[in-house]
């Protein structure tokens, strides 16, 4: 396996990206984005996140997604984004549409009937 170079200045260039990704012409910042940014390839930057040396690294990436998340929410409630790209990408956030139906035995609505009478 080729050696990778993990530096001050490397951290530092992964900062700047967090810091100016609009500047660089992404609307929403990414890892891959962060990838071409420092030019390392998502593996190796996927490696460095498991390294626990490389904390300070792992902190730029949480703020990454940190700042994804929030332009994701901002943008999709506001229309500025396609809903469809929003909801694919805030589901790795954590969010769902999914109706939680609790089918068990008595758990059904009141006026359940309601819906059978004839």
């Amino acid at each position: 396996m080729r050696p990778t170079t993990y530096t001050d200045e490397l951290v530092e260039q992964a900062r700047s990206y967090v810091d100016n990704y609009k500047a660089e012409g992404e609307i929403i910042p990414t890892v891959v984005g962060l990838c071409k940014y420092i030019k390392r390839g998502k593996t190796t930057v996927y490696n460095w996140l498991k390294d626990d040396d490389k904390e300070e690294f792992r902190d730029i990436v949480s703020e990454i997604e940190e700042y994804q998340h929030i332009e994701l929410l901002n943008g999709g409630l506001s229309g500025g984004f396609n809903p469809m790209i929003s909801k694919l990408i805030l589901g790795r956030h954590g969010y769902t549409d999914k109706v939680a139906v609790d089918d068990k035995p008595g758990n059904a609505p009141k006026n359940f009937n309601a819906f059978y009478d004839e």
